[in-house]
């Protein structure tokens, strides 16, 4: 199966591909309230280059409670909501009006830095659904095969004369509907 064949697929059978969850592409970053240089960090968050992204690493190994780097991927964001004390509503809403949020709560700061966002219902991108859309697409071809491999067993065996039912002629596409 080809990328075009699954591209052209996917374009055409959109509104299957709804997601079911929120997804979340980005990351994740918990400090103690008295973390050094917290300014560096937010700079380091709302930049989100490569540089930015080193230096965050950098300091995570030394500061961070949690440091989740999640941009490789798509991610639920249920599984980010599981660090922080906000829901996936709270945490949903603060996120679709900035890229980069900043909270406090019980002596910690959080730093949530979006890539992407998904929300549930969305159409998810080709990329996460090709392996599905690969499967339904190969499946479909086999059972194609199957159904032609019948047809042609069936044609060969009557031609021979080998199949006889009820003394009766029966047409191939009622034997192979059965």
């Amino acid at each position: 199966i080809s990328q075009g064949e699954v591209n052209r697929f996917y374009e055409d059978n959109k509104a299957l591909f709804d997601a079911d969850e929120s997804l979340f592409k980005g990351l994740l970053l918990v400090l103690p309230a008295k973390a050094p240089n917290l300014n560096k960090v937010r700079k380091w968050c709302v930049d989100m280059n490569s540089e930015a992204l080193e230096e965050i690493e950098t300091y995570s190994a030394e500061n961070a409670l949690v440091y989740e780097y999640l941009m490789d991927r798509w991610y639920p964001l249920s599984d980010v909501v599981k660090h922080t004390p906000l829901t996936e509503f709270q945490l949903m809403e603060r996120l679709s009006r900035k890229k980069t949020i900043e909270f406090k709560e019980d002596g910690k700061v959080y730093f949530v830095c979006s890539d992407t966002i998904l929300r549930e219902g969305d159409t998810l991108p080709v990329e996460l659904v090709s392996a599905e859309i690969n499967e339904l697409l190969l499946n479909s071809r086999r059972a194609d095969f199957i159904k032609r491999k019948k047809k042609d067993l069936y044609e060969e065996a009557k031609a021979k004369g080998a199949i006889t039912i009820n003394n009766q002629q029966i047409a191939s596409d009622e034997i192979i509907k059965k």
